[in-house]
């Protein structure tokens, strides 16, 4: 299961828009809350397991405790599974977004609201943080972890795609790399569907996609900016 290492214990108030989406009640990737009805996520984590449907599926929200059962935490369940329309299993690093509506909305509080999309375009050396609920061990941790991670630039990024995907390169303009400051903190898989947030700007820059087995450190995500009018034609609906 991908998922973070090294990182440190973070709080839930720091990032109110993270899920966890659980697949038969078992933690399975990260989502953001973009509206009280949808929640971003990438398709290949729901792909994960080809027998993924909705009834499945629900997401838990509110509280860096994924075992939490208090007030703060939140279930819905997943109405409707929507994967972008050039998503292909078969090239599952190409356009690797899905959406979930959920069944109810969720109720906003302090430590669970939206993320506002990105305004501005990914520039190298960026830093941007992101969270999920696993640790070095097969089993995933119980609380939220948080790394940092800095924006590589296009052809550095371009190097690690080609070597991943020489008979399919990744469009650079819908992708991009980010790494962390030291080899000993990475994220894995756990942590796919997970944003890449811009704490300076409050906003969702990414979406982790790939995880490099040989460079652990560093992590392939999707460019949010670029799908814009997908997302919010999506989630008007």
């Amino acid at each position: 299961m991908n998922k973070i290492i090294g990182g440190r214990t973070a709080y839930i108030d720091e990032f109110p828009h993270q899920v966890s989406v659980l697949y038969r009640e078992h933690h399975m990737c990260g989502g953001s809350i973009l509206t009280n009805n949808y929640v971003l996520t990438s398709a290949t984590c729901i792909m994960y397991d080809l027998v993924v449907v909705t009834a499945n599926l629900r997401i838990f929200t509110g509280t860096n405790d994924r075992l939490q059962r208090d007030f703060t935490g939140q279930y819905h369940n997943v109405a409707l599974i929507i994967y972008n329309p050039l998503y292909s299993p078969r090239l599952f690093w190409h356009n690797d977004l899905a959406i979930l509506k959920l069944e109810t909305p969720i109720i906003y509080t302090r430590y669970c609201k939206n993320i506002e999309l990105p305004f501005k375009i990914i520039r190298p050396c960026m830093k941007l943080d992101t969270c999920g609920w696993a640790h070095e061990s097969s089993m995933t941790t119980r609380y939220l972890q948080k790394i940092e991670m800095k924006v590589l630039s296009q052809s550095n990024c371009y190097d690690y795609l080609i070597s991943f995907t020489a008979l399919n390169p990744i469009p650079v303009h819908t992708q991009a790399c980010a790494k962390t400051e030291h080899q000993t903190i990475s994220a894995t898989l756990g942590d796919g569907g997970s944003g890449m947030v811009s704490n300076k700007f409050k906003t969702i820059v990414g979406v982790i996609s790939i995880m490099f087995v040989n460079k652990a450190d560093t992590i392939v995500f999707t460019d949010v900016h670029f799908y814009k009018d997908w997302i919010r034609n999506t989630i008007s609906q």
